[in-house]
């Protein structure tokens, strides 16, 4: 047994590194009925599957909280073939250069990869459009003035 685990050096995480202990921590993927339907709604909506929706949800809060991944190491779907990110698994597309001729080189076969766009970068590029026009509409409405005449 580790030192420190019945002492409290450890304190609260103690006891679920130490392998004797009976109860250890669990992580479970239930989530609650009306979030699994409003999933479901969106899965169907955008013909994927519930486990592909919960994946760009996290990624984008991920992003948004300072995430990042290069998508250095690129990997086929084994049902369709479509290129993904191992390490993210975020879904991508080829991008492939026409022919040129390089330093007296011919060459053919140059892509690379980028990230699909989601359901979610489609949602918040709307969102950020519908707001520049209410600024623009805010800025360009002219101010009212209330000061009360004396009479």
């Amino acid at each position: 047994m580790r030192q420190g685990t019945k002492t409290g050096v450890f304190g609260f995480a103690g006891k679920y590194l130490d392998k004797s202990v009976d109860s250890k921590m669990t992580f479970n993927n239930y989530l609650p009925p009306k979030i699994y339907t409003f999933l479901v709604k969106i899965a169907e909506e955008h013909k994927l599957s519930v486990k592909e929706v919960q994946r760009i949800f996290l990624t984008k809060v991920a992003v948004d909280l300072g995430f990042t991944c290069d998508d250095e190491r690129i990997g086929s779907a084994k049902s369709d073939g479509n290129p993904y990110c191992k390490d993210c698994w975020a879904r991508l597309r080829k991008i492939i250069r026409e022919p040129y001729v390089l330093g007296g080189k011919w060459i053919k076969n140059d892509y690379h990869y980028v990230k699909k766009e989601t359901f979610l970068d489609e949602f918040y590029q709307d969102g950020q459009e519908t707001s520049k026009k209410r600024k623009k509409e805010m800025q360009d409405k002219p101010l009212d003035d209330h000061t009360e005449t004396e009479s």
